[in-house]
């Protein structure tokens, strides 16, 4: 723990030292993940109504699985079009945080279809608080309840019933933290669902698996959040689509592994990159003062010609483009929200303005 600070993240345990490490894996094909699902299979989805969820359970109601749907409001569309397909369907709203309200619906599903075979534990909320500094101790867990709770719930409704295996939807966010910078409790509850599926698997046997997901492009909070804030849709490059999802998924599902990341981009890249946000935030770019160098304060108002070009100067480098203009709009340029942290630690280092990240999304 005291050596030089080469490994940002280092456990002690039990006298040994331990650093994470990612390996690139080619997974078995979706054929072998296919035997992990029956045919006529009973599967529980928690977030069932979402965007992964309803991805998921479309899937799935074409090979003729029992599905029961667990979210916070029925969607009876989505019921009917997964009856039209030939599924039998249980939808319950329902507080998947809530043992006891879980525990009963877990009930009903087996006095119904008799059995649970699978659970995917895909419910989760938007964490819109902002940076934990902002935050207080009930937002936080509001933020995280779906996840964690959720996945509590679970371990304990399931007892005795153990099913063929469980998948906690984490997210992409836990390996590369910058990506969700502001979203503190969604990412400490991503954290646990990686972890806690490792020790599941330990402690109960079976299979129980951690796969954090890389953005969908066509469903899912990243969607969603895009919108809210007139972003771009993300090009087919930056994400997956739900048929690639699911195919994902039956390929981790024949992997013996507890935990899976699905990048669809080179990750030891992006690693370097969320390594280089924070140990350079303040590293001012190419041709700029750097930390340490008196600033010229901003003319009156802030918004002056050599505000403007310095800060036109940061874009430039930061994005790797030739040409910036006051129309120019960062997201689409190419810039996201671990190039966003760059920027704005240079104008608090230099500018004395503290911005946050929602900033950069409001006025792209």
């Amino acid at each position: 723990l005291e050596r030089a600070p080469q490994q940002p993240v280092v456990a002690l345990r039990r006298g040994r030292r331990w650093v994470p490490q990612f390996t690139a894996q080619r997974l078995p094909g979706q054929l072998a993940g296919q035997a992990r699902f029956r045919p006529a299979g009973v599967y529980v989805l928690t977030g069932g109504f979402g965007g992964m969820g309803s991805a998921l359970a479309r899937e799935l109601a074409g090979s003729g699985a029992h599905l029961v749907l667990l979210g916070r409001h029925v969607d009876a569309s989505l019921v009917a079009q997964l009856q039209s397909r030939g599924a039998q369907v249980l939808a319950l709203a329902c507080d998947v945080s809530d043992a006891r309200v879980l525990g009963d619906a877990l009930a009903r599903a087996r006095s119904r279809f008799g059995r649970v075979d699978g659970v995917l534990h895909a419910a989760g909320v938007a964490d819109q608080g902002g940076v934990v500094h902002n935050r207080d101790d009930a937002s936080i867990a509001t933020a995280m309840a779906a996840k964690v709770q959720g996945a509590l719930a679970l371990d304990a409704a399931l007892a005795g019933h153990e099913p063929d295996f469980v998948v906690l939807f984490s997210s992409l966010g836990t390996v590369v933290p910058g990506s969700k910078f502001g979203q503190i409790g969604y990412a400490a509850a991503n954290e646990f669902l990686a972890l806690f599926a490792a020790e599941r698997t330990a402690r109960r046997g079976g299979f129980t698996q951690a796969i954090d997901w890389d953005d969908w492009t066509e469903v899912g909070m990243t969607v969603m959040a895009r919108q809210r804030w007139g972003l771009p849709a993300l090009a087919a490059s930056e994400g997956l689509t739900p048929a690639e999802g699911v195919a994902v998924l039956r390929r981790a599902l024949a992997s013996p592994h507890p935990r899976v990341s699905v990048c669809v981009r080179d990750l030891p890249s992006l690693l370097r990159l969320a390594g280089s946000v924070w140990t350079d935030a303040a590293a001012a770019p190419a041709g700029l003062p750097a930390s340490g160098e008196p600033a010229q304060p901003p003319e009156q108002g802030g918004e002056g010609p050599d505000t403007r070009q310095r800060l036109a100067a940061v874009w430039r480098e930061v994005l790797g483009v030739a040409e910036i203009g006051a129309q120019s709009h960062f997201f689409e340029l190419g810039g996201h929200s671990l190039i966003a942290m760059r920027v704005l630690a240079y104008v608090r280092e230099h500018f004395g303005v503290e911005l946050g990240i929602a900033e950069v999304f409001e006025h792209p």
